[in-house]
C-alpha cells in the first residue's frame, strides 16, 4: 500500500486534536483506566506531535529551493551530456572509444537503470538513493566522461558549454550542490525520526493512543452509540500503510 504522505499526516494530526475535543464533552463518562488515555496525557502528546511536526515541516522548506536547483542543474546536464556524445560520434574517433563514451555516458544518465519500486508504483527511495542515478553517482560519471574526453584528441568541440574545461566544471558545480545538500538533509532526517516517533511509537505514539481511545470509546458507549459515531471515522493508521 502506498506509503502515508505528510498532507495526510497533518490531517491526521489535526484529526487527532478533534478527537480529544470530542472526548472531553464525555465529561465524567471518560475515564480510562490506561493513564496514556488520560486527556491531560493526550493534550500532552498532541502538543508534543504537533511541534516536532512543524518544526520538520520548517526545516523540510529550508530544503526546496536548494532540492529543486540541483535537480534543474542536473537536468540540464542531461542534455549536454548527450550534446557531448553526439559531437563525439561525428569525430574520427574509434568504435570501441564510442562504446565506451555512450556506456558512461548512459551511466550519467540512468539509461538501462532499473529502479525498484514500491507497491504503489512509487520509486522505492532506497533503491533511487543507492543506485547509479544517485546525484553523487551521477557526478561521478560526469567527472569520468569528461576525463575520457579529456584523452582523446579527437574531442575537440568549437562550442564552449561541450568543452571538457566546461564538462569538469558542470562536475565541480554537481559536487557542491551534493556537499551543500548533505548539510541541509541530516538535520531533516533527524527531525523526521523524531516527529514520526512521536506519532507512530507502538506504545506511547500519538495515532497509536488515537486507535486505543477510539477502542475505548466504543467499549464504553457501545458500537452503535453517537459517542462512538462521533469519533469512530477518523482513520489513524500506522506508518507506511
Amino acid at each position: 500500500m502506498a506509503s502515508t504522505s505528510e498532507r495526510t499526516i497533518a490531517q491526521y494530526i489535526h484529526n487527532s486534536k478533534i478527537v480529544i475535543e470530542r472526548c472531553v464533552t464525555f465529561s465524567s463518562q471518560y475515564n480510562p483506566s490506561n493513564a496514556l488515555l488520560a486527556i491531560a496525557n493526550l493534550n500532552a502528546t498532541w502538543s508534543s506531535a504537533f511541534g516536532l511536526h512543524e518544526a520538520l515541516t520548517a526545516i523540510h522548506m529550508t530544503t526546496k529551493h536548494p532540492i529543486n536547483e540541483r535537480q534543474d542543474f542536473f537536468k540540464r546536464a542531461v542534455k549536454i551530456v548527450t550534446r557531448s556524445y553526439n559531437y563525439y560520434l561525428s569525430t574520427n574517433a574509434s568504435e570501441q572509444a564510442m562504446r565506451d563514451a555512450k556506456g558512461l555516458a548512459d551511466r550519467f544518465r540512468g539509461h538501462g537503470v532499473k529502479v525498484k519500486r514500491l507497491a504503489d508504483g512509487s520509486k522505492d527511495p532506497n533503491h533511487v538513493s543507492n543506485s547509479r542515478q544517485g546525484f553523487s553517482a551521477k557526478t561521478d560519471f560526469m567527472r569520468q566522461l569528461a576525463q575520457f574526453y579529456a584523452s582523446d584528441p579527437n574531442y575537440a568541440p568549437n562550442e564552449l558549454d561541450l568543452q571538457v574545461g566546461a564538462l569538469m566544471e558542470m562536475a565541480n558545480e554537481m559536487q557542491e550542490m551534493n556537499d551543500n545538500l548533505s548539510g541541509l538533509l541530516a538535520p531533516l532526517g533527524a527531525a523526521r525520526i523524531a516527529r514520526d516517533k512521536a506519532l507512530y511509537d507502538e506504545s506511547t505514539g500519538l495515532f497509536t493512543l488515537m486507535r486505543a481511545v477510539k477502542l475505548y470509546v466504543k467499549s464504553v458507549f457501545g458500537a452503535s452509540s453517537a459517542e462512538y459515531r462521533s469519533v469512530s471515522g477518523f482513520l489513524f493508521r500506522s506508518r507506511g500503510l
